[in-house]
């Protein structure tokens, strides 16, 4: 019997067993043996000598696997290293165990979202704080603060933080760089974001002494030997815990005229027969597929009793979005949602009801947006459809590695021995197996790319794309670095052609200062992908700033293109706009009509109003020329209680461990004037 298959073996005994404890001990020598030695703990004499030897700093009475201690020593004995591992191997703890055993000095973590952004501050801050007092913490780089580089640093970014220039010349050098969830750097040449994540992995690693990567399984990086200080390719099978498939069939008639109630049936089933009481995923392709089955299945259970905590949150997001959001419906019965149109204040606290051992809260339901790296507490998933944006049409089906990257999230160390996930399969749906799931992924950064290429040299070997620059009165340097993250050139280029075709009517109203007919002209404009209706609502969201969505819901209601919207539908449009779409896709699409303004047309009164009418507004909405309230919004603290705190506790913080000690001092004083989620934010922290 191979090693993998008895460790499986063993495993499963652990999962049976009425008393986890006993039989650890009874099996402590097997479970040293098979590497386990996390299970084993002080049960037998070899496993106390190993743990003694390879114990944690962070935590004394955990002891690294002898995968994870290769994994540090690849770390430790190479300038570059890829991990790719699965989801419960403890890649990020050993990122953490690197920085609080060695203490480089100026140490830059990379996350693809938010939530996995507050997970990093969250153990920096608080669950381990005590190991990195002597770092002074950032979520952000700006260039009116002055740093001492003489102190040690960590900062924690997103990717569309790290790609300014300007910014990015702040940092002189970095001693320990991290990106995490790596597969995102993988080619898509229709897609902002990759080019954005690629750009920024370049610019720091080339300031970087060392960097890793990190990646659930995967099986190599093509041309890796073209990445910067080539990296060392680690990767392991190993897990503690265990992953079973199980499928359920579902009947689909050829017309699938029942395919959404039957797949919805099929998960209460599931959830009533298979996982009582236990952690359970739920996983649907879109946030409306939620909200149709809140609506249709959840919404018919009885009312649960909720604590003192879960009623305050409920009263305050019922009071800013609406009574009838499936959010709030789901939660009086007794069930959560997580998903990317809902705000990220939200979405944390639901999840932390979600891991917590004291919430008798065990179910939650989710899309993809979880599984970008944030960790879950879940014995059982359902996939409810193995596909992305609608259950029906226009679903895309999932790949093998899509698949099992969410199959994963299930298990948990010392917990959920073996995960579970019930796949609701119908004749049409695909079969995965878990050896096509390990995908060899090519970053855009080594393929030399047009929009590469310019981003990195600026300048451009394809001469249709200087012409078509010339053109527009542009150089690549205005392209390059005016514009703000990185754009593709096919972005421009739709850009620039919406603008061309609507040049006469946006300079007529800019002109005119009739604002509300630019804005309607102006997100149109730089729809794009977006619905180019939302014109009123993206003026109200600006205009109103930062006043409830409920509020905001009540004026738009009636507008032609919200008509047959349901109210989840009318909040998602909101926060999405407020919280994502606003911020980054629309005010950049804005820097480049300014520009097209200036350099195209020499009509710099026009490209004024630009600056006044969008540009301004959206800035100062968002804090970004405002360092101290910017650093509380990344905490999660809600915008109209940003003022309120502010008043408490000053403005010449300059880093995450100052805010912290403010907020703590201050607590007291402002505590009853602010929000429950970001009362929340704030706990999550201090």
């Amino acid at each position: 019997m191979k090693i993998s298959e008895k460790r499986e073996q063993i495993i499963r005994m652990l999962d049976q067993s009425e008393n986890d404890r006993s039989t650890k001990y009874v099996l402590a020598n097997d479970l040293f043996h098979l590497g386990l030695s996390m299970y084993s703990a002080n049960n037998s004499i070899d496993s106390i000598i190993y743990s003694s030897f390879n114990s944690s700093i962070l935590d004394e009475t955990i002891a690294f696997h002898p995968e994870q201690i290769c994994a540090l020593r690849a770390i430790e004995g190479h300038k570059a290293v890829v991990i790719s591992a699965s989801t419960s191997f403890g890649k990020t703890y050993c990122i953490f165990e690197y920085i609080a055993r060695h203490k480089p000095k100026t140490v830059v973590l990379i996350v693809p979202t938010l939530a996995l952004s507050r997970e990093y501050y969250v153990i920096l801050l608080k669950t381990k704080a005590i190991f990195f007092q002597d770092y002074h913490i950032h979520l952000n780089i700006e260039d009116d603060i002055i740093y001492d580089f003489s102190q040690m640093n960590i900062f924690i970014l997103t990717h569309e933080k790290a790609t300014s220039r300007t910014n990015l010349s702040l940092l002189p050098r970095i001693d320990f760089l991290v990106v995490d969830e790596v597969y995102k750097l993988d080619i898509k040449n229709d897609d902002d974001r990759t080019l954005i994540f690629n750009v920024a992995y370049f610019l720091l690693a080339k300031k970087s002494e060392k960097y890793v990567l990190l990646a659930p399984f995967i099986s190599g990086i093509k041309n890796r030997e073209l990445l910067e200080k080539e990296p060392f390719f680690f990767s392991s099978q190993y897990s503690p815990v265990l992953n079973d498939i199980e499928i359920v069939d579902v009947k689909i008639d050829d017309a699938n005229i029942d395919e959404v109630n039957n797949r919805f049936d099929k998960t209460d089933k599931i959830l009533y027969d298979n996982c009582k009481d236990e952690n359970t995923l739920v996983y649907f392709p879109s946030p409306s597929n939620i909200e149709d089955y809140v609506r249709k299945i959840v919404n018919k259970k009885k009312d649960i009793e909720l604590s003192r905590d879960e009623k305050e949150f409920l009263k305050w997001a019922e009071n800013e979005f609406d009574s009838q959001w499936s959010v709030c419906i789901a939660l009086k019965k007794g069930y959560l949602v997580n998903h990317g149109k809902m705000a990220v204040g939200v979405r944390n606290y639901l999840l932390s009801l979600f891991n917590s051992d004291n919430s008798n809260k065990h179910i939650l339901l989710c899309t993809s947006t979880l599984i970008e790296g944030v960790n879950t507490a879940a014995k059982n998933l359902i996939i409810v459809k193995a596909a992305k944006k609608s259950m029906v049409r226009g679903a895309l089906p999932f790949k093998s590695f899509d698949f099992y990257n969410l199959s994963g999230r299930t298990g948990r160390l010392n917990k959920f021995y073996v995960g579970r996930t019930f796949y609701i399969k119908s004749q049409n749906d695909s079969d995965y197996k878990k050896e096509d799931a390990a995908v060899e992924i090519s970053f855009e950064i080594t393929e030399k790319t047009d929009d590469i290429y310019m981003q990195l040299n600026s300048s451009c070997q394809n001469e249709n794309i200087n012409t078509k620059l010339r053109e527009c009165g542009l150089t690549i340097d205005d392209f390059v670095n005016k514009i703000g993250t990185p754009m593709r050139f096919s972005t421009f280029e739709k850009l620039n052609e919406n603008y061309s075709n609507h040049r006469e009517a946006l300079i007529k109203s800019l002109e005119s200062k009739n604002v509300f007919e630019s804005y309607k002209i102006v997100t149109n404009l730089v729809a794009l992908d977006n619905d180019p209706r939302q014109y009123g609502v993206i003026k109200k969201i600006v205009d109103s700033k930062h006043r409830k969505v409920k509020d905001i819901l009540n004026e738009i209601k009636d507008f032609q293109s919200l008509k047959n919207k349901s109210i989840d539908e009318k909040i998602a449009i909101i926060v999405n706009i407020r919280n994502n779409y606003l911020e980054h896709s629309f005010l950049q699409r804005c820097k480049v009509l300014k520009m097209l303004l200036e350099k195209k047309e020499k009509n710099f009164l026009a490209a004024q109003k630009v600056e006044i009418f969008f540009i301004r507004p959206i800035e100062e909405m968002y804090y970004l020329n405002v360092p101290y309230k910017k650093m509380l919004k990344s905490i999660g603290i809600y915008d109209n209680d940003i003022d309120t705190i502010t008043n408490f506790i000053g403005t010449d913080y300059k880093d995450m461990k100052e805010l912290k000690e403010r907020l703590l001092q201050n607590y007291k004083n402002f505590h009853l004037l602010i929000s429950f989620i970001s009362k929340y934010a704030i706990n999550s922290i201090i």
